[in-house]
């Protein structure tokens, strides 16, 4: 894992808008436990088009510096600043993602919405959430994004080398082929499987903690 720091000075026009819209003078309790006597609520900045823009544009930026060429994160405070940033971008370059809380039960099963195309492995991605407290969600998304990338690129993997031997293959040998490489629910569009648990030697502690947590 790794951080990206920017030196880079905030835009008044936004820290304007945080203060207006974003900043809330009361007694509340954090996601840690602990009571604050104001919270920052930054959707309600990040939903207002002025200031979508520019933390878009911003996003954005800090992505091509990282070479990242998606961007999200958990599931409810990553998406408007991931579908800001997919706007805003100079070059259509850079893809959204979702991180779920929870995976789905029905359908694909998924815990990552996003264009499989462009999430593999290798994908270089950069993480966002609009308020930080310790942390932990944001780790959360980083696992089970390297988790889900790693499973489908073993799907992948064993594929292309199937179709080296064989012109084509049926959606049967399809779905053989991604569940042998899939110790968690079916990871590849068009396909659908009930839904199985992975042996626990197949997940690592980390991962089966995240599991356990959502």
């Amino acid at each position: 894992m790794s951080t990206l720091a920017t030196q880079h000075a905030a835009d008044p026009i936004l820290l304007e808008g945080l203060r207006d819209h974003a900043l809330k003078i009361e007694d509340v309790v954090l996601s840690n436990g602990t009571s604050s006597t104001y919270y920052v609520d930054v959707k309600q900045a990040m939903l207002l088009p002025a200031l979508a823009r520019i933390v878009g544009r911003e996003i954005a930026r800090l992505a091509h510096e990282a070479n990242a060429s998606a961007v999200g994160g958990m599931i409810v405070g990553a998406i408007p600043i991931a579908c800001a940033a997919l706007v805003a971008q100079p070059n259509e370059d850079l893809v959204a993602f979702i991180v779920r809380k929870d995976r789905k039960e029905h359908g694909l099963q998924r815990w990552i919405e996003g264009p499989d195309e462009f999430l593999k492995k290798d994908t270089r991605c950069l993480v966002v959430d609009d308020v930080v407290t310790t942390g932990r969600s944001t780790i959360e998304a980083i696992e089970k994004v390297r988790h889900i990338l790693e499973m489908r690129r073993a799907s992948l993997e064993a594929l292309t080398k199937r179709l080296m031997d064989v012109e084509s293959i049926d959606a049967d040998e399809l779905k053989k082929i991604v569940e042998e490489n899939s110790p968690t629910p079916l990871v590849v569009p068009g396909t659908e499987a009930p839904m199985r648990l992975a042996p626990p030697e197949a997940i690592s502690p980390e991962v089966a903690a995240i599991e356990k947590s959502g």
